[in-house]
């Protein structure tokens, strides 16, 4: 890794946990070698699976970044097929109503898994133009295969999140770690102005870290959140039809 790439990853770290914080994120790292060898091995199997390319972990720095900070963003690192069956693939739902909405959908795992599912349509949204191109390559892949049945069901932008408008119809929003601070912020805000204009059904999925600010509820201050704190699965309605 280069110097500069290290020097980006410590002042984003630095950033978003502090310094004792970002210390002790690189020593859990190193303690999780062994584990992420094991994790590797089951990526490549996925990825034999379907026939895709979606393994590995990929530096910001390594990225060409046209739009938006990547100080907020997060390394690309797919989320576990497990974690994201366990999380979205038991929600109380008629999935046939709902788009899946993939923030960071970086090389498209989890628009392969959402398409096992019958959502309506599945969404990736990728503000770095070289894995959003991976993603396209990915989702090609699958459709042609036709393997998971619904590939044909999925779309991948090119955009950065903060600017994405949702879609004006019921809707669960996944976010794996994609980013933190103001563009955090900034999709949340948008959540809340999109369910204000049209209520409607919007479950938060995080098949990662549930942000403090959606844990506290402070983000949805004028709505109505629920079930709770500690829930991966966060609903947010308008106040006026909770």
């Amino acid at each position: 890794m280069r110097l500069g790439d290290i020097a980006l990853r410590a002042r984003r770290a630095v950033r978003r946990y502090g310094l004792a914080g970002a210390v002790g994120q690189a020593a859990h790292r190193m303690r999780r070698i062994p584990a992420r060898r094991r994790y590797a091995r089951l990526e490549r199997a996925f990825d034999r699976r379907y026939g895709v390319e979606t393994a590995g972990v990929v530096h910001l720095g390594t990225l060409d970044i046209p739009a938006g900070d990547p100080l907020f963003g997060v390394s690309y690192d797919a989320v576990h097929p497990e974690r994201f069956r366990s999380v979205v693939g038991s929600l109380p739902i008629e999935y046939e109503r709902f788009t899946f909405v993939d923030l960071g959908a970086g090389k498209g795992r989890a628009l392969v898994l959402a398409a096992e599912l019958p959502f309506r349509r599945v969404i990736g949204v990728e503000f770095s133009r070289e894995l959003h191109e991976v993603a396209l390559a990915n989702v090609e892949r699958v459709r042609h295969r036709g393997v998971p049945p619904r590939a044909d069901r999925i779309a991948s932008l090119w955009l950065d999140a903060a600017q994405f408008e949702f879609p004006l119809e019921p809707l669960v929003v996944h976010l794996y770690n994609p980013f933190f601070g103001p563009v955090l912020d900034s999709v949340l805000r948008n959540v809340v102005r999109s369910v204000q204009a049209v209520p409607r059904d919007v479950l938060l999925c995080f098949t990662g870290d549930v942000p403090a600010a959606v844990r506290r509820g402070d983000a949805f201050a004028p709505l109505a959140v629920g079930p709770g704190a500690d829930s991966p699965v966060h609903r947010v309605v308008a106040a006026t039809t909770a």
